[in-house]
């Protein structure tokens, strides 16, 4: 039981300083990714209206020619 508990004790004081380290380094890199989201939000308006469009054409579009072919 001896080797057991050493073993335990071990496991419990390593996992607690790699998580401060790895919170740390997570909310610095957060605050300098400040110039890549910019040139997303760019990209991101030029395809947001060209995709709404065809989806909203090809929706009304099929659906009423499947229903009067079913019916008849």
């Amino acid at each position: 039981t001896a080797p057991i508990n050493q073993e335990v004790r071990v496991i419990y004081l390593k996992p607690p300083p790699p998580e401060p380290s790895g919170l740390l380094t997570v909310i610095e890199k957060r605050p300098r990714q400040p110039s890549p989201p910019p040139r997303k939000t760019i990209w991101c308006p030029p395809q947001i209206p060209q995709k709404p469009p065809p989806i909203i054409l090809r929706g009304p579009v099929p659906e009423p020619p499947p229903p009067l072919p079913s019916h008849i």
